[in-house]
């Protein structure tokens, strides 16, 4: 197929993709959901062939959500949750800003003991070097913490800034966006969120289980 092509059937499939996730029921919809999911599934098939054409294995990005966070912090209990040794977890700011919160809330002694503890793991990552550029642990581990925001303007319309859990979903959005070519997995037990990342369509995936 010549470039020019491919770009036409790039931006073609790309507007779908869009109104589907903008939630905009006048672009091509389905009569049913399993339909319309068996639908976008053959459209993305495109984006899935460009990028697996393009190199190696995906990198695989893990972003938990608070709940996860107050499990475990610790990066190398996560390799059961997507089967992986190897792997980027990658701390948000709402997620940060959340622990600090519990930790210093006097409401739940009990929350703002796990809080404090996550904190702790966190804050020896740092100690190791840069956890911007990234810190290696357990050999095959990269963890990251992001500094910035979401930036609203070019997410999804029904994102709502002010809700935290929306927020989450906005810095894995922009975490996929910067790495077109990875697998970008929420980690979650939060059904609410769970529901959101489905209308992102991001994959989601439970907290290890470390009881």
């Amino acid at each position: 197929m010549h470039a020019s092509d491919v770009q036409r059937e790039i931006e073609d499939r790309n507007k779908y993709v869009i109104a589907a996730i903008e939630l905009d029921t006048s672009w091509q919809t389905e009569p049913t959901i399993d339909e319309n999911q068996a639908y976008l599934s053959k459209e993305l098939d495109f984006f899935r062939r460009l990028l697996c054409s393009q190199g190696p294995e995906p990198e695989l990005i893990l972003v938990p959500d608070t709940n996860a966070m107050l499990k475990s912090a610790k990066p190398n209990d996560y390799a059961s949750t997507i089967d992986s040794k190897s792997f980027t977890f990658a701390i948000v700011p709402t997620v940060l800003a959340e622990l600090d919160e519990l930790k210093r809330s006097r409401r739940d002694q009990a929350l703002g003991e796990k809080a404090a503890k996550a904190i702790r793991i966190l804050k020896g990552l740092r100690a190791q070097g840069s956890v911007l550029d990234g810190v290696i642990v357990a050999k095959t581990i990269q963890v990251r913490m992001i500094p910035t925001e979401p930036r609203f303007q070019g997410l999804p319309s029904w994102l709502d800034p002010g809700n935290q859990d929306d927020r989450i979903i906005g810095s894995v959005l922009e975490i996929q966006f910067k790495s077109p070519s990875a697998t970008v997995v929420l980690v979650t037990d939060d059904v609410n969120l769970q529901n959101k990342a489905e209308m992102a369509f991001l994959p989601s995936a439970e907290p290890p289980d470390v009881s």
